[in-house]
């Protein structure tokens, strides 16, 4: 499960002295959620919630996965991020949810969860949002 792999992830970094991000205020999230998807046309998941409610967003080992509320020129904002590969018309629908040096994770129009290259090849599939998160997780931790 993804929360095993952010404790693996959180002892990983502890030894170089890094730290999460704090987790977003509850409160705060129903709101920035509600907005981020009326703003962006699509329905985050609900499972991305109780990520954020562990930690806002994650950077290691060349990796990242979004989190909510951060400026938007801000590369850890999942605004930043959406509007960055919505440029590509064939992305308007999309919404990216991470990335690696060599992928990006998104989510589709039709609420697939995809790894794809950065020419848009797809990589992978995932068949809900905690496997989708755990891949990510995992790509951290054996970089």
């Amino acid at each position: 499960m993804w929360k095993d792999k952010l404790n693996e992830l959180t002892k990983l970094i502890s030894k170089y002295e890094l730290t999460l991000e704090p987790a977003i205020d509850k409160a705060l999230l129903f709101s920035l959620f509600d907005s981020f998807n009326k703003s962006y046309n699509c329905d985050l998941p609900y499972e991305y919630k109780e990520f954020l409610l562990e930690t806002n967003g994650i950077e290691f080992n060349g990796c990242y996965i979004c989190g909510l509320g951060y400026d938007k020129d801000n590369y850890l904002s999942i605004e930043y991020n959406t509007d960055m590969i919505r440029t590509n018309s064939n992305m308007a629908s999309y919404v990216m949810i991470g990335s690696t040096n060599l992928s990006w994770f998104i989510i589709n129009g039709s609420n697939k969860f995809i790894e794809m290259d950065h020419s848009g090849e797809i990589l992978n599939q995932f068949e809900s949002f905690n496997d989708f998160l755990e891949c990510i997780l995992d790509e951290m931790i054996s970089y």
